[in-house]
């Protein structure tokens, strides 16, 4: 759990788990995807053996119990969240045997919590002002009071410093250099938000998404907007008709008038959306090799991007993008190798 997408991608190929199910929780799993492998994974009449392998996506609010797990190590409010999974329904039998392992992965002479969370300032203050002892003392014991009193006054004199400092440029009129400090945490996550063209048989779905899909596309006015170009049709989701149906609804209809219908459509619209990390080298970034390579497309009028035919050499419904394909690519193209 806490794992990176490469990782996860690793373990779930791994041949030692054959005999397990294996599970794969991302962000390139969309969120329909990932609420029926939740369903799957609580449905108690199953006995089989149960891997979940897991980025960051197990922690916001996921609703599953756990025997035991691995997180790598990273901002503790992180760990403390893939804790509350383990031993969920509070098993008594359980209580000597579940429990939460912390690791510090390497591959190379980094950590891979460093590369990733190294421009923080909470992983930072962390890493100045507790050593191992006190982190284990504070995970085992649920001492986040103490964890908490030295993350806030280090983050408030940190705030306070960079006041002073943004003052300092406002009175001397340096505004290039305001406007880079306060823009930093957009260079720090960057993201891409992909609408998948894709065929999803209803199959694959929770019973929830199900009904909720069903409910949304019998409203007239989506219907009329739907025409000839259904959004399911046997049993299947065409998920391009959404966008089509979407894209009419938001260029004809009223942004004040029309607010419910623009919410309801765009509330399924939404469903179909993966978010990945724009991944970058010397020579090019994920973005503009994904376009150049023909797998997205951009919709400048309405800023959205879209999946092609291509795309799905590289993804599927069940398993999320296979990120080693787009990252032997980029490294191709920066080599110059053309395939």
């Amino acid at each position: 759990m806490g794992l990176t997408d490469d990782q996860c991608n690793e373990i779930i190929s791994d041949s030692n788990f054959k005999n397990f199910s294996c599970y794969l929780l991302n962000s390139t799993i969309s969120s329909l995807r990932r609420k029926k492998i939740i369903e799957e994974i609580k449905d108690k009449s199953k006995k089989e053996r149960i891997i979940i392998v897991s980025t960051q996506s197990i922690e916001a609010g996921v609703d599953i119990d756990c025997d035991f797990g691995v997180r790598d190590y990273s901002i503790l409010d992180s760990i403390e969240q893939i804790s509350g999974r383990i031993n969920r329904e509070c098993n008594m039998r359980k209580s000597n045997t579940s429990k939460l392992f912390v690791i510090m992965y390497k591959d190379g002479s980094i950590s891979d919590s460093e590369k990733i969370y190294r421009s923080y300032d909470r992983y930072k203050i962390q890493n100045l002002d507790f050593n191992q002892d006190d982190i284990e003392e504070i995970l085992t014991y649920k001492k986040f009071n103490k964890y908490y009193n030295v993350l806030s006054k280090n983050l408030k004199r940190i705030a306070r410093d960079n006041f002073l400092l943004i003052s300092r440029e406002i009175r001397d009129l340096h505004f290039k250099t305001i406007n880079d400090d306060l823009n930093v945490i957009d260079q720090r996550v960057d993201q891409i938000d992909i609408f998948v063209c894709d065929e999803i048989p209803l199959k694959n779905l929770s019973e929830y998404d199900k009904n909720k899909i069903e409910s949304i596309i019998v409203d007239s006015v989506i219907m009329k907007f739907e025409g000839i170009q259904k959004i399911i049709s046997g049993e299947v989701i065409f998920t391009k008709n959404v966008y089509v149906v979407w894209k009419q609804i938001m260029g004809t209809t009223n942004k004040f008038y029309d607010v419910y219908i623009r919410r309801k459509i765009t509330s399924l619209f939404n469903q179909f959306i993966i978010t990945i990390t724009n991944l970058k080298n010397e020579k090019t970034n994920l973005y503009d090799y994904l376009e150049a390579e023909g797998f997205i497309e951009r919709d400048d009028k309405f800023n959205i991007i879209l999946s092609t035919q291509k795309f799905s050499e590289c993804y599927n419904f069940t398993d999320g993008i296979k990120t080693d394909k787009f990252k032997e690519g980029m490294d191709n193209l920066s080599l110059g190798i053309i395939i």
